[in-house]
């Protein structure tokens, strides 16, 4: 018999057989345990058995008696009083997903909830909300039948745990936004968290995201339109006298000074792939000399001893495939070509852009000796204790 603590009106009575008490007794998975521990006697036995139903965070103290076929014995002292745990939050209610597409051309699914009712006990403080977005796979489809995603797991795409701001009040709102890369069936679970570490039930919204609901992309110029350096992009004329160019800044140690000739051209001119413009298109498009769009030479280099990388614009506004510079000797450089979508204002000086812009070259690394030679960079390894018997090499 079960008495809500301590021990005043009955909240439920539980007859049990004796063995049905004596098998719970012996099952493993609810093994018995005295608090405090209490030897067994000669001639007693142990019974147990499950009490379902009770409230969640709730006191309770029980009282036995025994019965046969006279009748019911005399009770026994009340047990001592037990709480139960917390319960599991509640579900979220009023759960709702829309798809929209952001400032930024994305497709977003945002979802809005609020916090559930809890129906009964006490779940305690709601710390978080996990969100899972999963996309249901389609199955192929067999001799022209419908498909079908019940045969296939669903796949996980984002699982997002939000902090709960302070205490939530019922029925209190709250949203979660993540972005869609593609099409689709899509599933969202959101279920809360409470403070104890339980997770309630989830709320489950199914949304069929189809493909109009993408932008059209953007037209992409891709590898076509972006400038590419020649097969020959390099050409050193001669010496150089450093005081006439100040775009480098001060150099105190440096090989010296070399004008070098950089060749390109602004796009793919064979329309394909990267065969093709390794094959003509330098040759093609230098046979002109003229672009049909200008060109920012942007070097990007680190002066001798030190270990921070610096920017220079070499040339803006180039609407040429070629340009005459002078170039540091036993320097590393890092050149690139950088399409302009602007007109050049020379009444503002030109820096390089923080952010690489989407129409621009592979970058050209190039190191000259003093005589005006490309250095190939070798990679040495340096140890401190000495291999195989030889010196040590600091």
């Amino acid at each position: 018999t079960g008495a809500e603590a301590p021990c005043g009106d009955v909240a439920r009575e539980v007859t049990v057989s004796r063995a049905a008490a004596i098998s719970a007794a012996g099952d493993g998975a609810s093994a018995v345990q005295w608090q405090p521990a209490t030897p067994i006697g000669e001639n007693e036995a142990v019974y147990a058995t499950r009490v379902d139903g009770l409230h969640a965070d709730a006191k309770y103290c029980f009282v036995l008696a025994a019965s046969n076929a006279m009748g019911t014995g005399r009770w026994s002292s009340p047990s001592s009083p037990m709480t139960t745990p917390l319960a599991a939050p509640a579900m979220p209610a009023n759960a709702v997903a829309t798809v929209t597409v952001d400032d930024k051309q994305r497709v977003v699914v945002t979802v809005n909830w609020e916090s559930g009712r809890e129906k009964r006990g006490n779940s305690g403080a709601i710390s978080a909300f996990h969100l899972v977005l999963l996309a249901q796979p389609q199955a192929p489809v067999l001799g022209g039948g419908s498909s079908s995603s019940s045969c296939c797991a669903a796949e996980v795409v984002r699982r997002d745990r939000v902090p709960a701001p302070g205490p939530l009040a019922q029925g209190q709102k709250m949203g979660w936004a993540a972005p869609l890369a593609a099409p689709g069936s899509y599933n969202v679970e959101v279920c809360a968290e409470s403070a104890s570490g339980q997770l309630g039930p989830p709320a489950v919204l199914t949304l069929d995201v189809r493909p109009e609901a993408f932008p059209p992309p953007e037209p992409d110029a891709g590898a076509q339109g972006r400038p590419h350096w020649a097969e020959e992009s390099v050409l050193v004329l001669g010496p150089a006298i450093s005081a006439e160019d100040t775009r480098f800044g001060e150099f105190e140690e440096t090989g010296g000074w070399l004008q070098a000739l950089l060749l390109w051209h602004d796009a793919d001119p064979g329309g394909g792939g990267k065969g093709a413009a390794e094959s003509s298109g330098a040759v093609h498009r230098l046979s002109s000399g003229r672009l049909d769009s200008s060109i920012d030479v942007i070097c990007r280099y680190r002066r001798p001893g030190s270990n921070l990388a610096h920017a220079t614009v070499l040339a803006a506004g180039v609407t040429s495939s070629r340009l005459q510079v002078a170039l540091p000797a036993n320097v590393p450089l890092s050149l690139r070509l950088v399409l302009r979508t602007e007109p050049v204002d020379l009444t503002v000086a030109v820096k390089p852009a923080k952010m690489l812009p989407k129409l621009q070259s592979e970058p050209l690394l190039l190191t000259m000796s003093e005589s005006g030679d490309q250095m190939r960079h070798v990679w040495e390894v340096w140890a401190r204790q000495p291999i195989g018997g030889g010196a040590a090499r600091w």
